[in-house]
């Protein structure tokens, strides 16, 4: 994995001292999260009172998770500067976008019809169970693979840092998370955000900091340019590292499709964010939200990203190193920040940088897997079975996600971070979005309509996946067995373009000519 440029020695001491300290401090939020829980509504919405910087913390926190800083700082690793656009667009259309065009409109709808999650939203505004449940399935099905990436980014921190098997390492997360969820629900998880958050500000600015001293100061900016693109990226289209990679060609495409679209629309639809709004007392305190959630994700996602695309000058121009670092990690994306850390940063340090990006990676895995349980027992089990309701069910359903979690997280492949992050927004974002914007800004938008646009969504999400996006499409063989190649348009643009591209603006059209052609009829008005 690469040789150790610091040679502070070890001290177990150190590191088993700072594993107390910060399990005990889980330990204490958990707690309080626990006793400040005593109904479903503290479990799923904090009580619904909030505070603003509380809020853009926790939001911040779930939004910009470890698979946001070693998913996309290590494929800034692979590509390059390029990647920092992705923080411009997190914070326009994370926080900027959400919280003052969406945020607003999501509290005053959810508050109106006592929404207690956005499938809930949805199904109240156009009166369907049928929507309520089937957006509670999607989030169940498809949020896995988001989750599953945030599991494999920190146990790859695990294994790379201290050396632990990436299986247990694996299971030793799974199990802190089952306790903080099932403990405190989502009043337990935003105070825990508090404390968390400010970790997670301070660790990775400081990593950042130390990655530019190592790779020469801010002159690292355009030297970078200069450092040697491994053979096997210069095949994908990568020119150099300081530049965006070849137009057309299959890198350029994941970045500009994948990443770069699919991170932008998906940001506006993800259900784990889009409750935040549900917690605040008022619609005044959103917009009080944004300078706090903008400065949080510009230090969080930017120093995150910038750390992975320098660490190949840095590695590259240390005489003990001698190669970039995504040489160093063997081509895999998703161990090149885990390699910054080891390599650049004192041990005790790289400990206590371990441990703030655990802190990263709970925020988010807390998030996800709430947000899985209650569309698992609330939305499909609670309001579609028409189970009876408890906290207890919903508890259940907390520990069978995660469950599912580990296990799509155990079998995903090498370099899927940053892939399987984009993919779910994407995914989020073609069967979601255009409903969230007809359910919260269009009065006459019909139950009809939100239907056939969720259902085209997901109806061409995954035709794409199984018989057109040649990355899936080979994989997943179907094309293969039935039509003999591995995508129906190999050697066309359209193999390359991510599905997102096409679903969006498809599920959108749905909506709007169904809206037209139907009547409303009894929808709840906005």
């Amino acid at each position: 994995m690469g040789q150790r440029v610091n040679s502070a020695a070890f001290n177990p001491y150190i590191f088993y001292g700072i594993a107390i300290a910060f399990l005990a401090l889980l330990g204490i939020l958990a707690y309080l999260g626990w006793v400040r829980t005593k109904n479903s509504d503290d479990f799923m919405l904090a009580g619904k009172r909030v505070p603003p910087w509380l809020m853009a913390i926790s939001y911040g926190s779930a939004l910009i998770s470890t698979s946001s800083i070693v998913g996309f700082g290590g494929k800034a690793g692979e590509v390059g500067l390029a990647m920092v656009l992705i923080v411009a667009i997190n914070i326009g259309m994370g926080v900027i976008m959400a919280y003052i065009v969406f945020g607003p409109k999501i509290r005053a709808v959810g508050t109106k019809m006592g929404a207690q999650t956005m499938p809930e939203l949805l199904g109240l505004r156009f009166k369907s169970k049928f929507i309520q449940g089937v957006a509670g399935v999607v989030n169940f099905v498809f949020m896995p693979l988001y989750a599953g990436a945030v599991l494999v980014s920190v146990s790859r921190l695990m294994e790379t840092i201290i050396g632990i098997n990436f299986g247990v390492a694996l299971i030793i997360y799974a199990v802190i998370i089952a306790i903080y969820v099932v403990g405190g629900g989502l009043k337990g998880m935003i105070f825990a955000d508090a404390v968390l958050g400010i970790l997670k500000f301070v660790g990775v600015a400081t990593m950042f900091i130390i990655v530019l001293s190592k790779a020469g100061g801010f002159g690292a900016f355009s030297a970078v340019s200069q450092v040697p693109v491994p053979e096997a990226l210069v095949k994908e289209g990568v020119r150099s590292f300081g530049t965006l990679p070849v137009f057309g060609s299959p890198i350029w495409w994941q970045l500009i499709t994948t990443l770069f679209f699919g991170i932008s629309v998906g940001l506006l639809s993800q259900p784990q964010l889009g409750v935040r709004f549900l917690t605040l007392k008022n619609t005044r305190d959103i917009k009080i939200a944004v300078g706090f959630g903008a400065v949080f994700v510009l230090v969080v996602n930017g120093g995150g990203i910038l750390t992975g695309a320098l660490s190949n000058l840095a590695a590259y121009s240390n005489p003990a190193i001698g190669k970039t670092a995504i040489e160093m990690v063997g081509m895999n994306v998703d161990s090149i920040i885990p390699f910054a850390i080891r390599s650049f940063l004192p041990e005790w340090l790289g400990y206590i940088i371990l441990f703030t990006l655990f802190s990263a990676a709970l925020s988010t895995s807390t998030a996800q897997i709430h947000t899985m349980a209650t569309s698992l027992g609330y939305d499909f089990m609670i309001k579609g079975l028409k189970v009876k309701a408890s906290i207890g069910l919903v508890k259940a359903a907390a520990l069978i996600s995660l469950a599912v979690v580990i296990i799509v997280g155990y079998l995903l492949p090498k370099s899927i971070v940053a892939t399987a992050t984009a993919m779910f927004f994407g995914i989020a974002a073609s069967v979601f979005l255009p409903s969230i914007c007809g359910a919260i800004f269009w009065k006459r938008c019909t139950r009809a309509a939100s239907i056939a646009s969720m259902l085209t969504g997901i109806g061409t999400i995954v035709f794409m996946y199984f018989f057109v996006h040649i990355k899936e499409s080979a994989s997943i063989g179907l094309c293969n067995m039935f039509f003999g190649k591995p995508s129906l348009f190999e050697g066309n643009w359209l193999s390359m373009c991510d599905p997102t591209c096409i679903a969006v603006p498809l599920s959108f059209l749905v909506l709007f000519v169904v809206g037209f052609l139907t009547k409303v009829t009894n929808e709840e008005s906005i």
